[in-house]
């Protein structure tokens, strides 16, 4: 009889825990696939013009109000619409539906714009955004074809190195079934839709559970700048710090040093601290494009 080992056991636990909170997650209020497709012949309004409510949706949108620019967006696709209002509507109803944790309907919106979009620019950032709904959403594969078919049919795009990052991410942090990178993706779609408590909640546990995952290293930076953006800026550095101490070789280690000095420098006004963790990236990663951003922010510190 084949016993399984504890990692193994493990490793389906937090898959099936994984699965659960995602579909909870992600089933929230908001369009449907139905909802979006039938919405120019259910949703029209005519209170107000189309150029004032299309005004007042990217204002919204604009603003990080992004359940209400997605009512607005919806509203506008019972307009007659013209091409470009028509992209542009798709794209930021998309994203407004992701922004919000509803990944079921932005990836309706996705279909629908592939469907309804022909223009280069459109189908562009339509394809951008379809990427990172498959990496959220942790369908690993799909993500990775989306993203290379992006690369080669969009080289110039000012979001191609973004989709390099993500790939390279994705490609060299695979251990363990894939388990700790899907956690760790449905963590960066947590903070991206503005959920930080919740994503450090999942780090906390992908640490705990795969503490030596390929994968750990971004998560204890990935905590530190959630940390550093809800001003926790002493947990920030004691996070860029631990990835440092557990992880000395990770490529990681330079940058949330700096990001450390940054901290030190400008929020808690420690200049001797800060030239001190300029210093240590000078003297431990000289000839590098860290040490030369180093002393030049080190030079600014000593005016």
């Amino acid at each position: 009889m084949k016993t399984l080992s504890i990692h193994h056991v493990v490793v389906r636990i937090v898959a099936v825990l994984y699965v659960v909170v995602m579909v909870s997650s992600f089933m929230l209020p908001g369009l449907s696939v139905d909802s979006v497709a039938h919405s120019a012949v259910y949703s029209a309004a005519p209170s107000a013009s189309t150029s004032a409510l299309m005004r007042e949706a990217t204002k919204e949108f604009l603003s990080g109000n992004f359940t209400k620019a997605s009512a607005l967006f919806s509203e506008l696709l019972g307009r007659n619409l013209t091409y470009l209002q028509m992209r542009d509507v798709l794209v930021y109803l998309c994203e407004s539906r992701l922004r919000e944790g509803n990944v079921l309907a932005a990836e309706s919106v996705a279909v629908l714009a592939t469907q309804k979009l022909s223009d280069v620019q459109g189908l562009e950032r339509i394809s951008f955004l379809k990427g990172e709904i498959l990496y959220f959403s942790g369908r690993i594969d799909e993500a990775l074809e989306e993203y290379m078919t992006f690369v080669e049919v969009n080289p110039e795009s000012p979001r191609v190195n973004d989709v390099i990052a993500r790939l390279l991410l994705m490609d060299e942090n695979s251990d363990r079934d894939r388990v700790p990178l899907r956690a760790f993706s449905y963590a960066q779609f947590l903070w991206f839709a503005d959920m930080p408590d919740s994503a450090l909640s999942v780090l906390d546990v992908l640490l705990a559970s795969f503490p030596h995952a390929l994968i750990a290293d971004d998560a204890l930076s990935t905590k530190g700048d959630i940390l550093r953006a809800r001003e926790d800026f002493v947990g920030a550095i004691a996070e860029y710090d631990s990835l440092k101490t557990r992880f000395p070789e990770s490529h990681l280690v330079p940058v949330c040093q700096l990001k450390a000095a940054y901290v030190y420098a400008r929020q808690l006004k420690d200049r001797d601290k800060a030239a001190s963790r300029y210093e240590e990236v000078i003297t431990e990663f000289p000839e590098t494009s860290f040490a030369v951003k180093a002393r030049r922010l080190l030079q600014e510190l000593r005016k």
